[in-house]
């Protein structure tokens, strides 16, 4: 009967909950909005190239957007009442941690900012990150068969805060599609409602707690630093928004001497790192892991990440960020105290590119999720040598140990100053690694 009930559920799943609200639009690769055109853009490319298995998913996304629609007009008069009602559903997608987390925190806010409430519907059979029940402000519809009725709400961009209020899209120009930027949306919460969403539910925070004791027996609770580095293994990525985690050592040994222990969120593809002291791996494809990764971030006196999903997590509880080996349209360093650097990028004679001109020109915008269009200009991306990882771990650690906001210098205000308005870069108040801009002083 389980195993019957399981593959039931993995019918169900495949069926209603498996279709993103965004599609990837063929062959330029851009992140675009769940329309009939950009599915039949899809469904025809990839019929052309005989890629039958493609071909299929888009026609049934095709299907699963009309059904949809059909379904909306019979929904109309209950669209109008929630219309003018205070309530409002948020277009989740649950793939992967990161855009979880950012979905859940900014779509949240971003209803919280219009005076509406949010409605969050995850069915508990594709809770696979385990955020059911975490929170004790944050009330989930898990029900699996009331999440099949909502559906059509759900896809109702009237009543519902579609992808591209958060994330960044394009259409077809590489032009922004929506107003929005996830930046000034946490600033302006911050600033107008600061409410804490995040508030642990007292039955999952006393079982952590307990988990930690038992797992982790020789670390202060109140003397960890998280650190993550996306992999050159980790899914089907590449090295656009990968680190060697080589780099990172002498870091780590510094935040150690410092005090700290590091705890390193790893994958069963990580390789391991052989470092004595308080270091210790935690490995979040383990579901017990995935599970208390909320509670130890949250705990944490800073988080060390880079352009991936692991710091959604950390920015839900406002941790400190350091961000290195950036190369994405975005960067989850936003406060005052936070401090992040760039991959850096050479032009095809071997040139470093002045970051002045890659924000006038939307460089990370346009070449940030794509390697074809990097490969076709034979740009080459460098990421952070470990002495820059370094300095910038040492001020970081620095600035957040006395907790005085920091004054920028002449050079940081100018190039801050240059950053046009249409990036997301431009409502960040972190500042560059003081070692890092003055290092490379002629980029910037």
């Amino acid at each position: 009967m389980k195993n019957n009930l399981s593959f039931f559920y993995r019918i169900i799943n495949k069926i209603f909950f498996s279709t993103p609200l965004f599609t990837i639009v063929y062959p330029s690769a851009y992140p675009c909005v769940f329309s009939y055109k950009n599915l039949f853009t899809n469904f025809l490319f990839f019929t052309k190239n005989k890629k039958i298995n493609k071909s299929v998913k888009f026609f049934f996304q095709i299907f699963f957007k009309f059904l949809m629609d059909l379904l909306k007009f019979f929904y109309s008069p209950l669209i109008l009442i929630i219309y003018f009602s205070k309530y409002r559903f948020i277009q989740l997608d649950h793939s992967q941690i990161g855009t979880l987390c950012l979905h859940i925190n900014g779509m949240s806010k971003f209803h919280y900012l219009k005076n509406h409430l949010p409605i969050i519907c995850l069915p508990r059979t594709v809770d696979k990150f385990r955020i059911i029940s975490v929170f004790k402000d944050i009330k989930i519809i898990n029900n699996t068969f009331i999440n099949i009725l909502l559906l059509p709400l759900i896809n109702c961009n009237i009543i519902s805060c579609p992808p591209y209020n958060i994330d960044y899209f394009t259409n077809s120009k590489l032009e922004k599609i929506g107003e929005n930027f996830i930046t000034k949306i946490l600033k302006d919460y911050e600033k107008r409602i600061s409410k804490n969403l995040f508030v642990f539910d007292n039955k999952y925070e006393n079982r952590m707690y307990k988990f930690f004791l038992e797992n982790f027996k020789k670390i202060d609770l109140n003397k960890i630093i998280i650190l993550h580095a996306r992999d050159y293994d980790y899914l089907v990525t590449s090295y656009l928004r990968c680190a060697d985690i080589k780099n990172y050592v002498p870091s780590i040994n510094y935040i150690l001497e410092k005090g700290f222990s590091v705890i390193r969120l790893t994958n069963n593809k990580t390789k391991s790192l052989k470092i004595e002291g308080k270091y210790f791996e935690l490995n979040t494809d383990i579901f017990s892991n995935r599970h208390f990764q909320y509670y130890l971030i949250s705990k944490s006196k800073g988080f060390i990440g880079c352009s991936s999903g692991a710091n959604a997590i950390a920015n839900m509880f406002e941790i400190p960020n350091l961000s290195v080996n950036l190369f994405y349209l975005s960067t989850w360093s936003i406060k005052p105290n936070d401090v992040y650097i760039f991959k850096k990028i050479k032009d095809p004679k071997g040139n470093y590119i002045n970051y002045r001109y890659l924000f006038r020109t939307r460089f990370f915008e346009t070449y940030g999720l794509s390697l074809h269009k990097v490969n076709k200009e034979n740009l080459e991306v460098i990421e952070n040598s470990s002495d820059e990882i370094l300095e910038a771990t040492k001020e970081f650690i620095n600035i957040n140990q006395d907790n005085s906001v920091k004054e920028f210098s002449i050079l940081q205000k100018k190039f801050k100053d240059s950053i046009p308005k249409t990036s997301d870069y431009s409502h960040s108040e972190a500042r560059i690694s003081k070692y890092f801009i003055e290092k490379h002083s002629k980029l910037f």
